[in-house]
């Protein structure tokens, strides 16, 4: 029985860890291990890649919104990389190029002659990384910045991003995405809380270190440290974990930000999450001898703390409970946790109940969000187990 109860408090010391306890520690460690890094408004030459899929809706805004930016014309490449769309999104931004910016099909067929804007054409659907993968090296920028069709820069976004790569120690930058709430769903106010913690994590991982992964929305590295990612590696992810390997820092600019609508309903944004979490965990294993303290010392401790053990939260859970269940009798502390156990779990029933008819209570959001994520996880875990890894993707747009 001491065992268990030695499991019990392990497990829920882990849990509160894994969400509080570590962006404590980061807050702490701040104040102490400052790693000051050296910005200066420069203006290298850049590549700005758009990935796409069936984005007739908002590609458009994304092209116009590239074109508009605070950054030198002269200086800027943009190129659209469209992976076999099937609607008009190859004609849209198809008729932004122009014989200076060559439009280009994945076979180096031209397309049109209009423009401003380079297009790369997968003639069949392999995915967002694959895509990256055949235009990065085609790309002409020193600097290479990575995004999605529905995020839309912020007019000063590019000078923001680029502006730490004054520091040669600086391998990557990863900006920040506001999201621009879609819909009444119950996900809403809690992806909102969320998102401020991840936020502050990475705030406090640029002050002491490296930051252990990027906004794939918007996120700059260095070209010559791109290395081919396997299909099924996600790229936000990955990319940060190579860069960190070659010895270089990769930090959060919170001024370089882009606005992206939020998922419209809850399903939506559950796949979603879920085919995160499985790419992330196809790639850690992959990349599994970054988490050696001995070699990679602090940004293995924030893999681990910030990635990994969310990742093992779910496992924690159903733990906590079931050694719970075994303790009710040994003490009326282990009566009060099962108690405050059942509470929680009839919080998110309510919230699930009542979501179903556009009802929100905001008392009950927070314990639902934390579920919602968690049992992604766990799918995304289920995935994995499975062999299953998906490396393409379907925009959900309203």
């Amino acid at each position: 029985m001491i065992m268990i109860e030695i499991l019990f408090w392990l497990f829920i010391f882990l849990i509160f860890y894994a969400y509080l306890g570590y962006p404590l520690l980061l807050a702490l460690l701040a104040v102490f291990l400052r790693k000051p890094v050296e910005k200066s408004d420069i203006t290298p030459s850049v590549s700005l890649l758009i990935s796409a899929y069936n984005e007739e809706k908002v590609i458009k805004q994304k092209i116009e919104n590239s074109l508009s930016l605070d950054y030198p014309k002269e200086k800027l490449e943009i190129v659209v990389i469209s992976d076999a769309s099937t609607d008009r999104t190859n004609e849209i931004a198809g008729a932004y190029c122009s014989p200076r910016r060559i439009c280009l099909r994945y076979d180096n067929t031209p397309l049109s002659q209009d423009g401003g804007v380079k297009l790369l054409v997968q003639p069949e659907r392999m995915g967002k990384t694959a895509g990256l993968n055949q235009a990065v090296p085609m790309a002409t920028g020193e600097i290479i910045v990575f995004t999605d069709a529905n995020a839309m820069f912020r007019k000063d976004a590019l000078r923001k991003l680029v502006r730490p790569f004054a520091d040669k120690s600086i391998g990557f930058v990863s900006g920040v995405t506001e999201y621009i709430s879609k819909g009444n769903t119950g996900i809403n106010e809690g992806m909102g809380i969320y998102s401020k913690l991840e936020l502050f994590i990475k705030t406090k991982e640029s002050r002491i270190g490296s930051v252990v992964g990027a906004d794939g929305a918007i996120f700059a590295i260095r070209k010559n440290l791109y290395e081919h990612l396997h299909s099924d590696h996600i790229n936000d992810f990955i990319i940060p974990i190579q860069i960190a390997k070659k010895g270089f820092r990769g930090i959060q600019e919170d001024e370089a930000v882009c606005l992206e609508e939020s998922a419209s309903s809850s399903k939506g944004e559950f796949k979603r999450q879920t085919r995160i979490i499985n790419r992330c965990i196809k790639g850690l294993v992959s990349e599994w001898t970054i988490l050696s303290p001995f070699k990679w010392k602090l940004f293995a401790l924030e893999l681990f703390s910030h990635k990994v053990l969310k990742w093992l939260v779910p496992f924690l859970m159903v733990s906590v409970f079931f050694l719970n269940l075994l303790l009710m009798f040994h003490g009326i502390i282990y009566n009060i946790i099962f108690l405050c156990q059942l509470s929680f779990y009839l919080f998110v029933a309510v919230e699930i109940l009542v979501e179903k008819n556009n009802v929100r209570v905001h008392l009950f959001s927070l314990p639902y969000q934390f579920c919602f994520l968690n049992y992604a996880i766990l799918k995304g875990w289920i995935s994995f187990i499975r062999g299953n890894v998906d490396t393409v993707w379907t925009p959900e747009r309203g």
